[in-house]
């Protein structure tokens, strides 16, 4: 099977935030609880529950006022992938679609420093987070939606885009 990558064309986004939301429903993942601090941006970042999301940046241009949009999620390095390379459970890796997947039974343990998170340069792997704020050890992120790619579908963000 060919490897597949993502591209997202920002100059005709208008900041609908539907990829958001079909990444959460297609996953079952819970809300994120915020406040308004200004800005549209909601939520303020990646969190163990939120995979995919819609970065706004508001500013202002010969007087008027403009929104730039930026998708962010996982960018599944080609090798070496560095969120991997700071895994010392061997939890990381790349499957036949060319995702960087985790492996949520390896990815545990007493000497878990969450690295891979460190290690990534775009900070994505996010750690999840207990209802008291305590933090585990054990990342989340996009997954690409492997099981959609391997029925032959598009990943959840891209079908309703």
């Amino acid at each position: 099977m060919a490897e597949k990558a993502m591209f997202i064309d920002t100059s005709v986004c208008m900041g609908c935030r539907a990829c958001q939301i079909a990444c959460k429903q297609w996953w079952q993942q819970g809300v994120t609880e915020t406040t308004q601090t200004g800005t549209y941006q909601n939520p303020p970042d990646l969190n163990w529950q939120t995979w995919s999301l819609l970065r706004f940046s508001e500013t202002e241009i010969d007087g008027k006022f403009h929104w730039f949009f930026a998708k962010d999620q996982c960018r599944h390095c080609a090798d070496p992938m560095p969120c991997a390379l700071g895994c010392k459970n061997g939890a990381i890796t790349k499957n036949e679609f060319g995702a960087v997947v985790i492996d949520q039974e390896k990815c545990t343990g007493e000497d878990c420093e969450l690295e891979c998170a460190q290690y990534c340069p775009y900070d994505i792997p996010k750690p999840q987070i207990g209802p008291d704020g305590e933090v585990y050890c054990r990342v989340f992120k996009c997954r690409m939606c492997t099981d959609r790619v391997a029925a032959g579908k598009v990943p959840a963000c891209a079908s309703t885009c």
